[in-house]
C-alpha cells in the first residue's frame, strides 16, 4: 500500500494528519533498505497527537548468513505470499 495514499485517506476521511519521513524505508541499490521501521507523529485538528511506529519487511544488510541465504533461494523473500500458512525449516 501506497503511504502517500493512506496518508491522503486518514486526512480526507478522519481529519488526521501523518508527519512521517519514509526515504530510510525506501528500497536503494542492491534492494536493500537503510532502515526497517520509521517512528511518525499523528495530529488531528484537536491537537491531539499519537506516536506510532511503521515497520516494513526489508533487508538492510546487517543479517545473518542463514537469511541471506534464504533470500538467494527465494526471490520474493522477504514479500513472500502469506496465503501458505505451512513453513519449511529454512523459513522457520
Amino acid at each position: 500500500m501506497d503511504w502517500r495514499k493512506s496518508s491522503a485517506n486518514a486526512r480526507i476521511d478522519c481529519g488526521i494528519g501523518i508527519d512521517v519521513n519514509v526515504d530510510d524505508l525506501r528500497r536503494k541499490t542492491g534492494g536493500r533498505q537503510a532502515a526497517t521501521t520509521q517512528w511518525a507523529r499523528s495530529t488531528t485538528a484537536t491537537a491531539h497527537r499519537d506516536i506510532f511506529c511503521m515497520l516494513k519487511a526489508s533487508l538492510t544488510g546487517d543479517e545473518s548468513e542463514d537469511i541471506n541465504e534464504y533470500r538467494i533461494d527465494t526471490r520474493s523473500f522477504p514479500h513472500e505470499p502469506t496465503g501458505q500458512q505451512f513453513f519449511n525449516e529454512g523459513q522457520f
